[in-house]
């Protein structure tokens, strides 16, 4: 970054920002509306909301979430419950198939 300001300079590094600006149409450039973000971004399209996909996903979840917080939660709660018994399940036919049969180790 040092090298690239020594190069160039300050001033005009800042005049080419401004140019650059010039170029973005004003209503295009617009603060993302992601509650947690609200970074500064340039839009490509004028119906644009969010930064990043991140952003717009973080903000997908958060709706989905605060529209039906039990139904959303409770699916994942069973999900991973049954995961953790098929885990534990395996896991103990393992250690009973290793007891019967010492000679397979």
């Amino acid at each position: 970054m040092h090298s690239f300001i020594n190069q160039y300079g300050a001033d005009e590094i800042v005049l080419k920002f401004i140019v650059l600006l010039n170029n973005i149409p004003f209503n295009l450039f617009r603060p993302c509306t992601d509650k947690d973000c609200q970074k500064w971004f340039a839009s490509s399209r004028s119906d644009k909301q969010y930064c990043s996909t991140r952003c717009s996903n973080r903000a997908r979840q958060r709706k989905l979430r605060l529209k039906d917080p039990e139904g959303y939660a409770e699916p994942r709660r069973k999900r991973l419950r049954d995961e953790y018994k098929k885990k534990c399940d395996d896991e103990r036919e393992k250690r009973l198939s290793d007891y019967q049969n010492p000679n397979s180790i």
